[in-house]
């Protein structure tokens, strides 16, 4: 028969393996959806020359359409 506390030592990590394995995969998730929100918004400005809306929840996500990036001009 196993000690109950090594058995509990064991579980506890195991689930800080799979915690730290959940939570790298849901901002990599999350890095691909804003990604993907990103090139749509982009395509959208491109088609339509609009901005999509996001839904009433989302106020953070933000998209500018734009040029090129503007560079600061060397000083002589």
């Amino acid at each position: 028969m196993e000690n109950p506390i090594s058995d509990y030592q064991k579980w506890k990590q195991q689930g800080a393996s799979l915690r730290a394995k959940a939570k790298q995969a849901m901002e990599s998730r999350y890095r691909d959806l804003l990604l993907e929100a990103v090139r749509i918004a982009h395509e959208y400005h491109a088609d339509f020359g609009g901005t999509l809306k996001p839904p009433a929840g989302v106020t953070a996500f933000r998209f500018k359409a734009g040029g090129a990036r503007k560079t600061p001009k060397p000083s002589a």
